[in-house]
């Protein structure tokens, strides 16, 4: 991540998971959350400008939705996370903590705490 809009983009949405109680883990090629053993979110970098969101969500289910959701299905790594989205700009950014509202609805989890305001970027470049 080179852009500082991409980093900024990174902090909010992690901030965002983790105020659900999610759990992070940061490895060669993402940050997935998960609360046991369940993968809730896998963040990715996508190139110098963007990220890509993963969640478990159905594509038929945003199939008449303006969200430009794609499928990632048939890649092992994301067979629990098949869906994702390209997170670039401002209402990118929007419409992923839509979805990533929609996820915790639809598996019962509640916001814990208020989201606070961490820089995680200073974590991934040690």
């Amino acid at each position: 991540m080179v852009d500082d809009t991409a980093k900024g983009h990174y902090n909010l949405l992690k901030n965002y998971l983790l105020s659900y109680g999610l759990n992070s883990r940061i490895s060669n090629v993402a940050d997935s959350f998960r609360l046991g053993r369940v993968l809730y979110a896998r963040l990715t970098n996508s190139g110098n400008t963007g990220l890509k969101l993963y969640l478990p969500l159905n594509l038929d289910d945003y199939k008449d939705s303006k969200i430009p959701l794609k499928s990632a299905e048939g890649i092992k790594q994301y067979e629990d996370v098949p869906v994702f989205l390209y997170v670039r700009s401002d209402l990118s950014v929007k419409r992923a903590l839509e979805l990533i509202d929609d996820v915790m609805i639809k598996h019962g989890i509640a916001r814990k705490h208020d989201m606070e305001e961490v820089d995680h970027v200073k974590e991934l470049v040690k």
